[in-house]
């Protein structure tokens, strides 16, 4: 609930660089996670 509201909030401003990038990080922060997650999972039971 309170990461959707400050999201609403950064993009009424007129910064979407910053909140772009910092979006860009995230996502690639988080699918390097998902991949090693799904690849430490696979060797284990591999």
């Amino acid at each position: 609930m309170s990461t959707q509201a400050t999201t609403k909030r950064r993009r009424m401003k007129p910064a979407k660089e910053k909140m772009s990038t910092a979006q860009l990080y995230a996502q690639i922060a988080l699918v390097i996670v998902i991949i090693g997650g799904i690849a430490a999972f696979a060797y284990f039971v591999v």
